[in-house]
């Protein structure tokens, strides 16, 4: 069955990327956290991640999480993606799809999991932060507020939930198909 993606929640939905955006160093992660519009399947997410100083063989690891008091809690879905790099026109696909429903906030989480202390990465973004939707700096335990909002586009399908696309019903509970 083909599904159809649709552009659910974003912070830039210019096809280039932002020219801010944070630098980290190392193992720390950046995680930036959303709130889903739709209920439906998670299936892509496009980022724009570069690693400014480090080994061309380290790869990026892009991943969804469930949010819990503000902070990445459950991991839901993740892609080791191929390259050093994501440009920002890729859409990065989910296998399986995360589910997510309308209302509930997720993370997405960028990390180089093989980086070294030396070894540095940018998700590209502003320097205007947002408190509804805020980017975070950690580890897998900790997590403290930047001032800055990461580029991300999250695309969903509604048809994967069992509907098809256009003809749902959204309800604070999830997605049924018209009719049920």
């Amino acid at each position: 069955m083909t599904t159809t993606q649709t552009l659910d929640q974003y912070s830039n939905a210019s096809s280039t990327p932002s020219s801010d955006g944070p630098i980290v160093t190392g193992k720390q992660m950046l995680a930036q956290t959303f709130q889903a519009g739709v209920s439906g399947a998670l299936e892509a997410v496009a980022v724009s991640v570069t690693c400014t100083k480090g080994a061309a063989s380290l790869r990026p690891r892009v991943s969804i999480y469930s949010v819990v008091d503000g902070a990445p809690a459950q991991l839901l879905g993740e892609i080791s993606v191929g390259t050093k790099n994501v440009a920002w026109s890729t859409r990065l696909p989910l296998s399986p799809a995360v589910p997510q429903v309308a209302g509930t906030t997720y993370a997405i989480v960028v990390s180089y999991p093989s980086a070294s202390s030396t070894d540095r990465f940018r998700w590209s973004g502003t320097s205007s932060s947002d408190p509804a939707q805020p980017c975070l700096l950690g580890d897998s335990a900790r997590w403290s507020g930047l001032g800055n909002v990461c580029d991300f586009q999250t695309f969903v399908s509604l048809s994967a939930l069992g509907g098809s696309d256009g003809e749902v019903i959204v309800r604070g509970d999830g997605v049924l198909p018209k009719g049920s």
